[in-house]
């Protein structure tokens, strides 16, 4: 699932139209979460009726559909990505061969890309350090987080510390309040019950002294 961070942008309305329902939607940023679901199977519902794709924000923005995936480069385009992380886990993308789709699918869409895998249960604070540097570095604008919610916690924290100069491990103790800027993020989500990609909150744990805190942003 993709998602994108901005809690600066102002508040507008947003109508909705689909499967003969019609509803107005509020989204309070272009857009603080940005979630595209990749349907891999048909979903079945009662009567065994196939599924509808749908457009879902709360405000994450959920895309639902078979043909999302290979979508992501050009959503990453449209809000303003050209140099994306590319986040991950332990490796289970590449035995799906999740990877090798999502790396050819960014660099079609004519973005950069550099790379931080390694991300554990429980995401550790000094991946998310290391992630900051290679984003100062590398001049990264997006996040892409392939995974579950360790994977998009982590590219949570690494997008609140790449704009502040003091440690990101601040927001979560509560010496730094609220993040004047931070970059979007978006996730393709591969387990169906992280949470994480629903939500502006992110738990990390602190090696030093082994301290697991949360923290998100009211917007």
């Amino acid at each position: 699932m993709l998602k994108f961070f901005d809690p600066l942008a102002p508040r507008r309305p947003m109508r909705y139209t689909g499967s003969g329902m019609e509803q107005t939607l509020f989204k309070s940023h272009p857009p603080f979460h940005v979630a595209f679901y990749i349907v891999f199977t048909k979903i079945k519902i009662y009567g065994g009726k196939a599924m509808n794709d749908f457009l879902f924000q709360i405000p994450t923005r959920l895309y639902f559909g078979k043909g999302e995936e290979p979508m992501v480069g050009k959503r990453i385009r449209e809000y303003g990505g050209s140099r994306v992380l590319l986040h991950y886990g332990g490796g289970s993308i590449q035995k799906t061969g999740l990877y090798d789709n999502v790396l050819r699918y960014l660099k079609d869409a004519g973005l950069t890309v550099c790379e931080l895998g390694g991300v554990q249960p429980n995401p550790r604070l000094s991946l998310c350090r290391k992630g900051i540097e290679i984003c100062r570095r590398e001049g990264v604008d997006f996040i892409l987080a392939v995974g579950g919610g360790s994977v998009i916690d982590s590219a949570k924290c690494i997008s609140l510390g790449v704009f502040y100069d003091g440690d990101v491990w601040d927001y979560y103790t509560g010496a730094k309040k609220e993040p004047e800027r931070v970059l979007p993020i978006c996730s393709i989500l591969t387990i169906p019950a992280a949470g994480s990609e629903g939500n502006s909150g992110s738990v990390i744990t602190n090696e030093d002294g082994n301290f697991k805190l949360g923290y998100g942003h009211p917007s």
